[in-house]
Parts: C-alpha cells; structure tokens; sequence
C-alpha cells in the first residue's frame, strides 16, 4: 500500500513538473535545442531534490542538508504557484480559443507564471520575516504548572 501511494505520489509530481514545463516551453516559444535540454535538466534536478532532501534529513542533518533542504522546499511552494497558474492558463485557453480566438492567449500565459513566481517570492520572503514573541496570559481559576 505505501508504494502504491509513493507511486502515485511520484506520477502527481511528475505530471505537475512536466505540465509546467510544457507550459513554460509554450508560453514563452522556446525552440532552441540548448534552451530546452538545460530547462529539461533543471526541472528533473528540481523534481527529485525534495525527495531526496526528504531522506538525506532523515539520515543526516548539517549545514548543507538543511541548506539544500530550504532550497528543495523552496521549489516545492514554487511549483504549488506555478502548478496553479498551469492549470488557470490552460482553463482559460481552453475557454478563450472558442469564445475569443484574436486573444493573445501567450500574454495571458506569461502573466500568470510570472504572477506565480513572485508570489513565490513573497511568501519565501515573508517566511524569512516571521518573528515570535512570548506572552504570558493568567487564567483565573487555573493551578500554576
């Protein structure tokens, strides 16, 4: 049962970095052979470091796992916003080429990645930001600990 949910797991992912790939190739009319294999290479580097970082956590914990764990978890909320803008840009395509073919439907797709991303940012940003501050709150009738 565990494989089949690690199984199931790994299509999910791999379907999700592949559309987004796709998405990007299209959205931007990428054709160049050298542009393409680097983004295949990167987008398989990125598809298996949160696995990968997932079991080398486990197992070990330095500098550089943690390093490379923040960056592998990093892409994961990237690929959730891009994941997202994939399936919105392909929605609206789907219901833009019928309704109105003349939209420059390559705009659209471009705005929504780029949206994606820099809200990706925000949130690593902001996640940098988090501060936490300790209070002390007195309950009447509560036995002190």
């Amino acid at each position: 049962m565990i494989v089949a949910a690690v199984i199931f797991f790994f299509l999910i992912f791999f379907g999700g970095n592949y559309a987004i790939y796709r998405t990007v190739v299209y959205a931007f009319s990428l054709t160049d052979s050298t542009v393409l294999l680097s983004l295949k290479i990167i987008f398989i580097v990125l598809m298996v470091s949160f696995p990968m970082m997932q079991f080398f956590a486990s197992t070990n914990f330095s500098l550089i796992t943690r390093v490379l764990y923040v960056g592998s978890s990093i892409w994961l909320g990237t690929l959730f916003w891009l994941s997202l803008a994939t399936i919105f840009f392909w929605s609206v395509y789907g219901v833009m080429h019928v309704v109105v073919p003349s939209l420059n439907i390559l705009m659209v797709a471009k705005l929504l990645l780029i949206g994606a991303l820099c809200t990706s940012a925000y949130g690593v940003w902001h996640s940098f930001q988090i501060q936490v501050k300790s209070e002390t709150i007195e309950i009447a009738n509560l036995p002190n600990i």
